[in-house]
């Protein structure tokens, strides 16, 4: 089971998500994408052979979401918060993600 999402940008910011834990007002309501990829075999028929002959093997894209909400009471309004979160989740830009679970990474 997840515990904690940590999101770094290319400039070495990092942002720390604990599931199950308001973060400075942001709560993670649904983490989608991580399931597994389809992936593509290329392989090719032998001439007067049984079986077939492996080159390569490719996975697809993948996409991962995020569904953040923001505290009810919390001291943020929307506008402030879209920009703290634009400090990390800018649209179009790299991030990398780790995910930690209860046993470790």
């Amino acid at each position: 089971m997840l515990s904690e999402v940590y999101i770094r940008t290319p400039q070495g910011a990092l942002l720390t998500l604990v599931l199950e834990d308001i973060n400075d007002g942001i709560t993670v309501e649904d983490i989608g994408g991580l399931d597994p990829v389809e992936a593509t075999i290329i392989s090719s028929n032998l001439a007067g052979m049984p079986g077939t002959q492996f080159h390569s093997v490719s996975r697809g894209d993948r996409e991962i979401t995020l569904k953040l909400g923001m505290e009810e009471d919390g001291v943020f309004t929307v506008e402030q918060m879209r920009k703290r979160l634009y400090r990390y989740l800018m649209p179009g830009r790299p991030v990398r993600f780790t995910f930690r679970t209860v046993e470790g990474l």
